[in-house]
C-alpha cells in the first residue's frame, strides 16, 4: 500500500480514537443524566481517565517490543473492549472503566502511530505525515461530535458506544489488511 494511503488510514484511526475520547466534554450532562449521576461524578470519571495517562510510556513501550502494526492493533483492541464494556454493562462503574480502557488504547496507538510514520516516511515528508496524523485530534471533534450528537439524540447516552465499537473494529480490519506486515517493514 502506498505511503499516502497509510497516512490517510492512520489519520482515520486517530479520528476514531479522538471522537471517542473527546465526546465526554460536550455531552457531560447527557452522560450524567443517562447514568443517573451528577456532573461531579462525571468529572471524577474524567479525572480517573486522565490519571490513566500516566501509563502511556508503559503502553507505548509494549508496541516497541513487538512491532508498530501489532501495537496499533492492540491499542485498537483495548479501545474496542473499553467501549464494548459500557454497551454490555451500562453502569457508572463500567463507564469509568470504559473511559480508562478506551484511553489506554489511545495512549498505545498514538505514539506507536507516530513511531510507525517516523520509521517509514522519508525525512523530507515526515513532518507533513505526522502533522496530517495529528489533525485527527481536531477532526475527531469537528467530524465526530456532530455524529455523536446525532447518536445521543437518536439512541440516548449509550448511542455512541456501539458506533465506536464498530468503527474501532473497522479500523482494526483495515490496519490488518492494508498496513504492511512486520516482515515487510
Amino acid at each position: 500500500m502506498r505511503m499516502r494511503y497509510q497516512v490517510l488510514l492512520l489519520a482515520f484511526v486517530r479520528i476514531t480514537l479522538h471522537s471517542g475520547s473527546r465526546m465526554i466534554y460536550p455531552f457531560l450532562s447527557a452522560f450524567a443524566r443517562g447514568l443517573g449521576v451528577d456532573l461531579a461524578a462525571i468529572s471524577l470519571a474524567i479525572t480517573v481517565r486522565s490519571a490513566a495517562g500516566l501509563f502511556t510510556p508503559f503502553f507505548s513501550a509494549l508496541a516497541d517490543r513487538w512491532n508498530h502494526k501489532t501495537g496499533i492493533q492492540l491499542g485498537l483492541a483495548i479501545f474496542v473492549i473499553g467501549n464494548l464494556l459500557v454497551v454490555i454493562w451500562p453502569t457508572y462503574m463500567a463507564f469509568i472503566i470504559s473511559l480508562v480502557l478506551a484511553s489506554l488504547g489511545s495512549y498505545m496507538v498514538i505514539p506507536t502511530t507516530q513511531a510507525y510514520l517516523g520509521d517509514r516516511v522519508n525525512f523530507h515528508q515526515r513532518g507533513l505525515a505526522i502533522g496530517l496524523n495529528e489533525a485527527g485530534w481536531a477532526l475527531g471533534f469537528m467530524l465526530g461530535m456532530p455524529v455523536i450528537a446525532f447518536l445521543i439524540r437518536r439512541f440516548g447516552w449509550l448511542g455512541p458506544f456501539p458506533a465506536l465499537v464498530v468503527m474501532g473494529l473497522a479500523m482494526m480490519v483495515l490496519v490488518q489488511r492494508l498496513l504492511p506486515s512486520a516482515e515487510t517493514s
